[in-house]
């Protein structure tokens, strides 16, 4: 009869003999219960949360940063453009007159210079005759940087740049050149130029465009978001020399920073 003790032939007990349990039918314990699984995911959720803003971050700087360098690029190889008399020169022109002003005022005043006043009207049609200006004028000269499949520089696209130009001069007449044809020959004379790269997206409203004149505190950390970056103001700054294409360059110099002693 099971489980009764049985004797071997020398008088000794042999073990119980007893009915056996196959493995998958014993009990086992072993594993997570369903509040230590509940528990993994709340930490786990804590831990997704407090990185995620570091991580967006992250991520937004370095799209700002390469927007810059973008920035940097288009506003330079306009600058070269210029130099190389390849690119018409902007005719917004800040008109300075050597005998009055000094070199530091003047700086000062070139600095001031507005941005656009009704950005989605001053941006016109760039892809009109003027292009790769979306105007060119004494009152504004906005250059299309295209950078996406599209012609021309679109309000909607988040790749396109438009830079704002504005040059010196010395002809206290300049507003009242009769064509572009003698703004332009004014700008062969020689001049310092300001380059502002800004979104094309900056366009879409009539909302205020800024600079570092007008808003130097927001400027200067422009490169530092956590968003889709500050559309209004400028992604680089850039003023520069352009030589005179011909003439007495030294002397055309000398007349725009107040004289050569």
């Amino acid at each position: 009869m099971m489980g009764r003790r049985k004797h071997d032939k020398q008088g000794r007990k042999t073990p119980l003999v007893g009915k056996l349990h196959p493995w998958w039918s014993r009990s086992n314990q072993s594993g997570f219960t369903i509040m230590e699984s509940l528990m993994a995911i709340v930490v786990v959720a804590i831990l997704v949360t407090s990185i995620a803003p570091m991580i967006v971050l992250a991520v937004a700087t370095r799209v700002q940063a390469r927007r810059v360098e973008l920035a940097t690029q288009a506003a330079w190889t306009y600058i070269d453009g210029l130099t190389a008399q390849t690119t018409p020169h902007p005719n917004h022109a800040v008109e300075i007159n050597p005998a009055t002003t000094t070199w530091s005022d003047f700086i000062g005043t070139f600095a001031a210079t507005i941005p656009p006043t009704n950005p989605s009207m001053d941006l016109g049609g760039c892809g009109a005759t003027l292009y790769p200006y979306c105007q060119n004028n004494p009152t504004w000269s906005l250059y299309c940087v295209n950078q996406d499949e599209e012609s021309g520089c679109s309000t909607n696209s988040i790749k396109d740049m438009v830079i704002q130009a504005f040059r010196s001069t010395t002809n206290t007449d300049y507003a009242n050149l009769a064509d572009d044809a003698e703004r332009q020959a004014d700008g062969r004379r020689g001049y310092l130029v300001s380059v502002r790269v800004y979104r094309a997206d900056a366009f879409s409203d009539n909302d205020e465009l800024k600079s570092v004149g007008s808003h130097p505190t927001e400027v200067t950390g422009r490169q530092i978001t956590s968003g889709l970056g500050l559309r209004k103001v400028p992604l680089i700054e850039v003023t520069t020399e352009i030589p005179a294409e011909y003439g007495a360059v030294y002397s055309n110099l000398c007349e725009r920073i107040g004289g050569c002693s």
